[in-house]
């Protein structure tokens, strides 16, 4: 009798427990308050391309209403940005297109021949003709 009270308790510590941390992650959870202007949050990143780039959703919500906001200097920091990544982007599709012309086993498409057999009748021999697609 007293193994199946321990028992007891020791499940219903273990359930509440359980409960305990599914429910901890939701509060530590917090609603965004913003009570800074537009002007303190780009302050805050330093340089203005350093707050375009890493600004979250909710301090954007801020900024774009912000009078001041300047939306070409902003398109043209993300232009940018996007720029500085081309020679790395150029040398990764070099890579690649090496690999294709190296592997001749790589599974990629090859222009049907004669020796080809199709699944497929083409039009005319069974299959519809050139004016009944």
């Amino acid at each position: 009798m007293n193994r199946i009270t321990s028992n007891q308790g020791f499940l219903t510590a273990l359930i509440f427990g359980v409960f305990f941390f599914l429910a901890a992650p939701s509060a530590a959870q917090t609603e965004y308050q913003e009570n800074r202007s537009a002007k303190q949050i780009m302050d805050s990143y330093g340089t203005f391309e350093k707050a375009v780039l890493n600004m979250t959703r909710e301090e954007w919500s801020v900024v774009r209403e912000w009078e001041e906001f300047d939306e070409v200097r902003y398109l043209t920091a993300l232009r940018d940005h996007k720029d500085s990544f081309a020679q790395e982007r150029a040398n990764l599709k070099e890579l690649r297109l090496q690999k294709i012309m190296q592997n001749d086993a790589c599974g990629c498409w090859v222009e049907p021949d004669d020796s080809y057999t199709r699944m497929v009748p083409p039009p005319g021999l069974g299959g519809l003709g050139p004016n009944e697609m």
